[in-house]
């Protein structure tokens, strides 16, 4: 009787321990980076979120409105401007971070698309 009790404390045990493992398994990131070296961190971001990077051409309906948007904005007008769509995905959706977050974006090459 003394071993069977044991042996079913020894499996209450195991299944507890188990248990506390899995909810202690973390189910959120602070920061998000994706293969062009954007990341985004400061904010509370599933696990699974993706980090999108897409680069808008200038000359698209899209990177006109930006450029307008940034006319009045200080910056060398015959330089190069890179565009970019930064947004995270979870699930194939679009997310809001969860709070305030900082971007950081490597010097543009070709190679983002």
């Amino acid at each position: 009787m003394k071993k069977k009790s044991s042996l079913t404390i020894l499996l209450i045990l195991i299944v507890v321990l188990s248990l506390t493992l899995v909810a202690c398994q973390e189910t959120t990131v602070e920061q998000l980076q994706n293969e062009h070296g954007v990341t985004v961190e400061g904010g509370v971001f599933d696990k699974d979120a993706v980090l999108v990077t897409t680069k808008v051409e200038s000359t698209s309906a899209e990177g006109k409105q930006v450029l307008e948007t940034i006319a009045d904005v200080d910056y060398d007008k015959n330089a190069n401007v890179y565009i970019f769509d930064l947004y995270i995905t979870n699930d194939g959706v679009k997310v809001q971070p969860d709070g305030k977050v900082k971007v950081t974006i490597p010097l543009p090459d070709q190679s983002i698309t």
